[in-house]
């Protein structure tokens, strides 16, 4: 059993609602409704209900407290398009950073029931340069962490993008029954995070390239990195090649050798895309234009009690470092978080909108 919150009464936990216009929603005198996500935030609320619907909006949530509250992830959907190489009204390419769909920079940020999504044609752009790269500028962000932004929480959401879906770069963030889609570096930065009993998706592409899950870039100071606990991982289609994804690859931005990447699988499940070795190798250029690879062997790089046809077999590979019930002890979700106000209940007891309970 796991002490988690859910939602108590979202019609009385939040403070306003989003709906699109023209579409019917409850009658409520008592709260404003508005049309956008950004009206709402904008005016000054912090706990929105958002109705089903698709909400072309690009958004940045800098102020603590904030509170996304949906009813149904498949049908209630902030998407945007932005990506690396989009170019800004002063004609300068966005970056990784400045593509995400949704930045959150504030505190003690938390989300039920939606779909982050970056709809960036990323097939269709690749197409066109096959020998594509990071330079290529094809990197587009779903959700992206930063600043000041900790204790952030997703619970049933679901993070849609291809390369480089999911950017957490601050803080603790933890995540429970979430969908997380993608093909290259997929969830990547710095955060300690926790992905709990999550559905890992990866995507299709063409049967000579390879996909990368994760590529964290924690600090060297940090105990832990990024935690699967008890996550799936999963093919898109029966097409994706078996072997053709890596676990994960070890970040240095900028080649930052204060930088000492960590993840760990612990009780998941591996389909056959899984590539038997598990971890490789990732490439870094400082701004000098120093050049350097970076090793898995040099990382924090482990796993425990995973299975499936991807799991490692009874004599792994030796970059693939297999923990024993003892070590693995070290990777408790609170361990991870800590320290966090109330383990039973990631948003703290002033916040009305959640309630605890016990689910299995």
């Amino acid at each position: 059993m796991h002490d988690f919150p859910i939602l108590k009464d979202i019609h009385d936990a939040h403070d306003a609602s989003v709906a699109p216009a023209g579409l019917p929603v409850p009658e409520d005198s008592t709260r404003p409704c508005f049309t956008s996500i950004t009206a709402a935030l904008e005016t000054g609320f912090s706990k929105v209900l958002i109705h089903p619907g698709i909400y072309r909006e690009k958004l940045s949530v800098n102020r603590d407290n904030v509170s996304f509250i949906g009813t149904d992830a498949s049908s209630t959907i902030i998407v945007w398009d932005d990506a690396h190489r989009t170019l800004d009204g002063s004609g300068r390419k966005l970056s990784t950073s400045g593509s995400a769909t949704v930045t959150l920079t504030g505190s003690h940020f938390s989300a039920h029931g939606l779909t982050f999504m970056n709809d960036f044609d990323y097939p269709g752009e690749s197409r066109k340069a096959p020998d594509s790269s990071s330079a290529s500028g094809l990197q587009a962000v779903s959700v992206r962490v930063a600043g000041n932004a900790d204790v952030t929480v997703f619970t049933s959401c679901a993070f849609i993008g291809y390369q480089d879906t999911l950017f957490l770069d601050a803080g603790r963030v933890w995540l429970k029954d979430c969908t997380i889609s993608g093909h290259v570096d997929f969830i990547f930065g710095s955060s300690r995070a926790v992905m709990e009993d999550c559905l890992i998706i990866c995507r299709q592409r063409d049967a000579t390239e390879q996909g990368f899950i994760c590529a964290p870039s924690t600090k060297a100071d940090m105990p832990h990195g990024f935690l699967f606990l008890r996550c799936t991982l999963e093919k898109e289609t029966s097409a994706v090649t078996p072997g053709s994804y890596w676990l994960g690859r070890p970040w240095h931005p900028s080649g930052d050798t204060e930088v000492n990447p960590s993840a760990c699988f612990i009780s998941c499940l591996m389909d056959d895309h899984i590539h038997p070795e598990g971890w490789t190798s990732m490439h870094s250029r400082t701004p000098q234009g120093r050049e350097r690879r970076w090793y898995p062997e040099e990382s924090r790089f482990c796993e425990y009690d995973t299975t499936g046809p991807g799991a490692p077999s009874t004599a792994p590979p030796a970059r693939r470092c297999i923990l024993d019930a003892m070590e693995a002890l070290a990777w408790g979700r609170e361990t991870v978080l800590s320290p966090w106000e109330d383990f039973t209940r990631p948003w703290p007891e002033r916040d009305p909108l959640f309630s605890r309970t016990d689910i299995g």
